[in-house]
């Protein structure tokens, strides 16, 4: 049961490290019968906009829909709906905001994803409603309509994905991967992962959840060039979140 998966912690207060994103978070599980995965996560699509690259974002939806372990999250800025004030104009958009979302449900990679259940949620980011500001519930309608017509999850700030697959000797591990869209005023690599590390850390104790647990924190925003290819290796966790002595697991990590 999809609504058993999810829970939604809501803190009254924002955080602090100039941030614009409120501290509530939501955790989603995907149980998966695969003890590998890929994850193509998709951050900053902006379906329509000016600078949007529709082939090369079909290719991908396609590799998800015809691969049977891939899955993918999209991460925010999902639609272009910015204003005047923003980076892009609004009146070169290749699809007028008004129609994005029709748009993106009538490719027919999107539409393989959808009947396949590959898109396990979706994270909003800046300009994905009305307005500049994501503190406004006004800035996050367009994916909560689409998520809301196509019943998939959807998380308003920061989504903590627990990714539980078959392990050794029949014992289940998890992958706890901590996503958000990203609201980082840098373009420096370094101080935007600090920064989004800090605000993401800041709303797992608000909601009285340990960050340590967390194998990896992912996030877009930054549209960043080039390609950033690197492996991790983590403890693995019991359904408790207790580490496995002397047991790690690898997570390869391509960036582009």
């Amino acid at each position: 049961n999809q609504k058993d998966n999810e829970t939604l912690y809501e803190v009254n207060r924002m955080g602090s490290s100039e941030a614009l994103d409120p501290q509530n978070i939501k955790k989603i599980v995907k149980k998966t019968d695969d003890a590998k995965l890929f994850m193509v996560d998709m951050f900053d699509l902006h379906i329509g906009g000016q600078a949007h690259k529709s082939a090369r974002a079909r290719m991908v939806f396609d590799f998800v829909a015809k691969t049977r372990n891939a899955y993918t999250v999209l991460g925010g800025d999902i639609f272009d709906n910015a204003n005047l004030e923003g980076q892009t104009n609004p009146t070169l958009s290749k699809v007028i905001p008004y129609y994005q979302e029709d748009y993106l449900e009538s490719l027919p990679e999107v539409r393989e994803c959808l009947r396949e259940n590959k898109i396990i949620a979706a994270v909003y980011g800046n300009h994905d409603g009305y307005t500049n500001n994501r503190t406004k519930a006004a800035n996050i309608s367009m994916v909560k309509s689409f998520c809301k017509r196509n019943n998939l999850p959807y998380a308003e700030y920061n989504l903590l994905l627990q990714l539980v697959m078959p392990g050794p000797g029949g014992n289940d591990i998890t992958t706890n991967i901590g996503m958000t869209h990203g609201s980082s005023k840098t373009s420096l690599v370094g101080n935007a992962c600090e920064s989004e590390k800090t605000k993401f850390f800041n709303a797992m104790r608000a909601a009285n959840l340990d960050p340590s647990m967390l194998d990896i924190i992912k996030f877009g925003h930054l549209h960043i060039d080039g390609q950033i290819n690197f492996q991790i290796d983590v403890p693995v966790r019991d359904k408790n979140g207790k580490s496995l002595p002397d047991k790690t697991k690898s997570l390869a990590v391509i960036s582009e």
